[in-house]
């Protein structure tokens, strides 16, 4: 309904512009929470801004409580500056689910501040991310979320921003208290004074499972903020096999999420797609399928090249090869692109044939050596520079007392090339 829309406003006297008025906020000076169903259905929205540094429960959503849900929106650009509570999708979220959604504006404020999500309880949160810088100068920040509670799980979600505050900092999430989060990554950097953590900033008896976080770029050997993974206070029994520190390659590498339901090519329905040594995971859900054309094609002596994209989102190049053989395309896409297959070269074997020469002998004497002919060699290519070896068998049935014509035939012995195959014509003696 377009009543639910706030617009921006501006102070008269100072002309500051506080941009969007949230949707629902737990404050009910400025009305009731967000309690309904909102769904996208994929679209985005565009350079959100809103500059409310001393106001809580600040996003596009100020706080979704009573089983309310958001799905599939998308968050591109803008900034949500504002004082706790703050996301650049929702500030506050209390019994609800969120999925398939994701944020890349920037966010500031002091307390409770997350690049998707500031205050996350009793919720469901998946299929989800966040690429945005968060700055807080409080406690309770995080890369995707500030702080989550109360029986929450998030899944398959992650975040890549730079992230700083003072206390509880974290890549991922800055506190986590009695919750389970399963199968996410965080990388982006991570500053802090206390309890600083490249995945989590501090943990009260919440579970983990298979979550990652970026050694190189976090700059933190720790996943969890207070001390060691193993033994951590607050964090008793978060295995280090839990939230586990890897290198940018590892995390570009599939074989390091054996657990997590990963497409290492295109056109599958996992959760998540990666381009092996290009991507980290990615979700697949924002990802449109884009199946290019396989090309088959025949050995001829020079590179060849299967099919082509000149989409923007794309890098890498098309699968090229010159010997006969498969050949893998090296494309690949960021997370809202594609999720591509095919593509693929296969150059097959040129063809040679062997024939048997003719031979004559008169009647009584031994049969003559027998020889053949190959021929059929592409580009001025010749049996030394295609590396031809072997030689193929030969043989006839005629003996010493034969009278008139007999069959020689030719067959393969050892003859091989690696990029020709063999058919074989009989000669006549």
């Amino acid at each position: 309904p377009s009543g639910m829309w706030g617009t921006a406003t501006a102070t008269v006297a100072t002309g500051i512009t506080t941009g969007f008025a949230p949707i629902g906020v737990a404050n009910s000076g400025y009305g009731s929470t967000f309690t309904g169903t909102f769904d996208g259905l994929g679209h985005t929205i565009s350079n959100l801004t809103i500059n409310r540094p001393s106001t809580n429960d600040v996003g596009l959503f100020g706080y979704v409580s009573s089983r309310g849900v958001i799905r599939n929106v998308g968050l591109v650009g803008g900034s949500v500056t504002g004082n706790a509570d703050v996301g650049m999708l929702a500030g506050g979220s209390e019994a609800t689910t969120i999925t398939n959604s994701y944020a890349t504006g920037s966010v500031s404020g002091a307390t409770y501040l997350g690049g998707l999500i500031g205050n996350v309880s009793s919720s469901t949160i998946t299929n989800c991310y966040a690429t945005g810088l968060v700055i807080g100068t409080g406690n309770l920040v995080g890369g995707l979320i500030g702080s989550v509670a109360s029986i929450s799980t998030i899944t398959n979600s992650y975040s890549t921003g730079s992230v700083s505050g003072f206390n509880s900092v974290g890549g991922l999430i800055g506190n986590a208290s009695a919750s389970s989060i399963t199968n996410n990554y965080a990388t982006g950097s991570v500053g802090g004074t206390n309890k600083v953590g490249g995945m989590v900033g501090i943990s009260e008896s919440s579970t983990f499972s298979n979550n990652f976080w970026d050694t190189v770029t976090s700059g933190k050997a720790d996943g969890l903020g207070i001390g060691t993974n193993n033994s951590v206070n607050g964090s008793a029994g978060v295995a280090q096999s839990d939230v586990t520190g890897k290198t940018t390659t590892d995390l570009k590498t599939a074989s390091t999420f054996t657990n997590w339901s990963l497409a290492t090519t295109g056109g599958r329905s996992n959760v998540w797609r990666i381009y092996e040594g290009s991507t980290m995971p990615l979700l697949r859900s924002f990802l449109t399928p884009l199946t290019l054309a396989s090309t088959s094609v025949t050995y001829n002596r020079t590179a060849q090249s299967g099919a082509s994209t000149a989409l923007s989102t794309i890098s890498g190049a098309s699968a090229t090869g010159t010997n006969a053989g498969s050949y893998n395309n090296s494309y690949y896409s960021t997370q809202q692109g594609y999720d591509i297959s095919g593509g693929d070269l296969t150059i097959n074997k040129a063809h040679l044939t062997v024939t048997a020469d003719d031979k004559t002998r008169l009647y009584g004497d031994a049969n003559p050596t027998l020889t053949s002919t190959i021929t059929g060699f592409v580009n001025n290519e010749n049996a030394s520079s295609a590396n031809v070896t072997g030689a193929p068998s030969l043989d006839t049935t005629a003996s010493a007392t034969t009278v008139g014509t007999a069959v020689i035939t030719a067959a393969a012995n050892n003859l091989a090339a690696a990029n020709y195959d063999f058919t074989y014509v009989p000669g006549t003696l």
